[in-house]
């Protein structure tokens, strides 16, 4: 018996190590994700600068201390100790989520069962609800060369719907951003126009002479084709935003 426990100790400890590094890296993952877009959306050179950010948000930015600065390399630093601290956090309180793990385990064996199995509950929640449409940004910028290219994703500018919506945004802030900017106003465009122009002066390694945003639509349909509806809603001259 008293082998039995020892070693029952020590897959918990095993357990409760794994844990750990798993609490930790999930806890790193959102700072490692932040830091891929930090001019885009933590500086004043990003579609959200401190002083629009004050304007729409004034309680939010008086409290946080990332509208303090607005330099890339500040808000680095600030996401490096903020992904340092969080680490350590989780490291500190993985116990708690082990404990937690082994009593919501004890609930779901006392407790009653209605005759759901978790794939069931989801469903039951949650009924399909198919999209009438989806959605994508097309924004062609024309270069000194005379080229243009699709100042978001990169490359030729396209109308198509691409096979996967999602892989056309380049991170997850930027789908979020973006999907949440459909109904935005014409000076968050225009501050996005600003930071696309920016942006990719330095991507395409010459001069932007103007970029324009599209929404496209295109109707989803079970029999039949459709084609893509571009709405055009902003057009801005590179030369007016630097």
């Amino acid at each position: 018996m008293a082998r039995g426990a020892r070693s029952t100790a020590r897959r918990r400890r095993r357990a409760l190590a794994a844990l750990r590094i798993a609490i930790g890296l999930l806890i790193l993952a959102d700072p490692a994700m932040r830091a891929r877009d930090l001019t885009a959306f933590y500086t004043d050179a990003g579609v959200l600068p401190r002083a629009a950010h004050a304007e729409a948000f004034p309680v939010l930015a008086s409290l946080s201390i990332h509208a303090r600065f607005g330099s890339p390399r500040a808000q680095a630093l600030l996401v490096a100790t903020a992904g340092v601290l969080a680490l350590v956090a989780g490291f500190l309180f993985g116990a708690v989520g082990w404990q937690a793990a082994v009593v919501a385990d004890a609930d779901v064996r006392i407790g009653g069962d209605d005759g759901l199995d978790p794939g069931e509950h989801a469903r039951a929640m949650f009924a399909p609800n198919p999209p009438e449409a989806e959605g994508w940004y097309v924004a062609p910028a024309e270069l000194e060369s005379g080229e243009r290219v699709d100042a978001v994703r990169g490359g030729a500018v396209s109308w198509d719907r691409p096979p996967d919506v999602a892989e056309t945004y380049p991170s997850a802030l930027w789908h979020r951003y973006l999907f949440d900017l459909r109904n935005g106003s014409d000076a968050e465009y225009e501050r996005l126009g600003a930071h696309l122009c920016a942006a990719a002066d330095d991507e395409f390694d010459q001069t932007v002479l103007a970029v324009e945003s599209h929404n496209v639509e295109e109707p989803v349909v079970l029999d039949g084709e459709s084609e893509p509806e571009p709405s055009k809603r902003y057009a801005l001259d590179c030369s007016t935003a630097r």
